[in-house]
């Protein structure tokens, strides 16, 4: 939240190592503070680009379309938006996954668009959910007057303790079974 409140700072999160390359090449091309998120563990796969290219600055990917539910997913959490995007799918519940990429500045014209379209947004993010990705996302769909269902998914405000990352996960409602159900259940209300 902190790191939020820096003007003009440009802060992203890689989904693999190819794209964290391609984010450092980013890095070293503008002209103002970069901060380059990355989980502990090792790094989600992905060859390594034989060539650098520049990322668009605050550009979204689209990774899988939607319907009633777009899932923004940050970094590492890609796959376990894909996980819950197919646990959807299995119940008929088309899921769209974005690859946000970027905490800041956020894709404002694909959230738009996502905003007119989908009854449920949900992001997803390895940080404290209070005040950081989603809550930049969530400022921007009321900016758009988005009226339906917002489900943040992230670490809670609170230190958490050491153990495995899968079991950390499930018991913080970071599975992508858990992250399917609350949408689910968001799509209900």
């Amino acid at each position: 939240a902190l790191l939020r409140s820096i003007p003009g700072l440009t802060i992203m999160q890689p989904a693999d190592a190819a794209e964290f390359s391609n984010m450092l090449f980013t890095a070293t091309r503008l002209a103002r503070p970069v901060v380059i998120r990355y989980p502990r563990g090792v790094a989600p796969g992905g060859s390594m680009p034989e060539k650098f290219t520049e990322i668009q600055e605050g550009k979204a990917v689209v990774e899988r379309e939607g319907g009633p539910v777009q899932i923004w997913a940050l970094g590492d959490m890609l796959d376990t938006a894909r996980k819950a995007a197919d646990i959807l799918g299995r119940d008929n519940i088309k899921a769209g996954i974005v690859n946000a990429g970027f905490v800041r500045p956020l894709d404002k014209n694909l959230l738009g668009k996502h905003a007119a379209s989908a009854r449920v947004i949900a992001t997803i993010e390895n940080g404290v959910a209070s005040g950081g990705f989603g809550s930049g996302v969530q400022e921007v769909l009321a900016e758009n007057g988005f009226d339906g269902c917002v489900l943040k998914f992230g670490w809670p405000d609170k230190f958490v303790p050491h153990g495995k990352q899968e079991i950390l996960m499930q018991e913080y409602g970071l599975s992508p079974q858990a992250v399917a159900d609350a949408i689910s259940n968001g799509i209900v209300k």
